[in-house]
Order: C-alpha cells, then structure tokens, then sequence
C-alpha cells in the first residue's frame, strides 16, 4: 500500500511539473517583447493579441513604434500591395507589420498614422 501512494504522489508530482511548464510556455510565447518581435518576424501571431491589449500603440510616434516594433515590413517579399480586402491602406501614412500565415493567408498589422503619429491600427489579411 506505501508503494502506491507513493508511486501516486510521484504521478501527481509529474503531472504538475508537466502542467505548469506549459503554462510558462505557453505565457512565454504569447507575451509581447520587442525583442520577441523583432526577432520573431516569421510567426508573430501568437504575441500580436498582447500587443494591442497591452502596449499604448494610439498615440505613440512613427519613430516610438518604429523602435518597438522594428521598421516597417511594407516590402516583405512583395507580398503587401497595400490592398487588403478591396480596402485601399495609404502606404505613406502606414507602417506595416506581417503578423504571420492564417491557413493561406498572410496577416498583416496596419499602423495607420496622421502626422506621424499613430491614430488607429488593424489587423487584416491578403
């Protein structure tokens, strides 16, 4: 019987281990750095939530979000034509962000700027 309650704690021990790995992963992966997305250019999708919820992008300058996020990805390998489901982006006025794939979608993170200063944001997809 001593073994196992033993061999039950041990269970329970792993289990628990288990259990809040993957809660520090999954919070490690889904909380916005600016490291994190810097460097993280091919899948931002599972930070991007954080960012908006989390960070004053309204309001913030071109060169404050420019050094957050990086400089804009408006030429990514072509793929941002500034059109995104028939809704015409000024690219002048804009900076943009690829988020990552959605099925066979790209997405994409539209900073809309007036003056050079951030006055609303998207998120949408090609």
């Amino acid at each position: 019987m001593r073994k196992s309650i033993i061999k039950n704690a041990a269970i329970l021990s792993i289990a628990i281990i288990a259990v809040l790995i993957l809660v520090a992963h999954y919070k490690y992966t889904h909380t916005f750095t600016s490291e994190k997305w810097k460097t993280q250019s091919v899948d931002r999708s599972s930070m991007v939530d954080d960012l908006l919820k989390n960070q004053e992008i309204i309001g913030k300058t071109e060169s404050e979000i420019v050094e957050m996020l990086g400089e804009s990805e408006k030429e990514r390998e072509g793929v941002f034509s500034g059109k995104i489901m028939n809704k015409e982006y000024d690219l002048e006025n804009s900076l943009v962000y690829y988020i990552g794939e959605d099925v066979m979608d790209f997405r994409w993170l539209i900073i809309i700027l007036s003056n050079s200063v951030c006055v609303d944001y998207e998120t949408n997809v090609t």
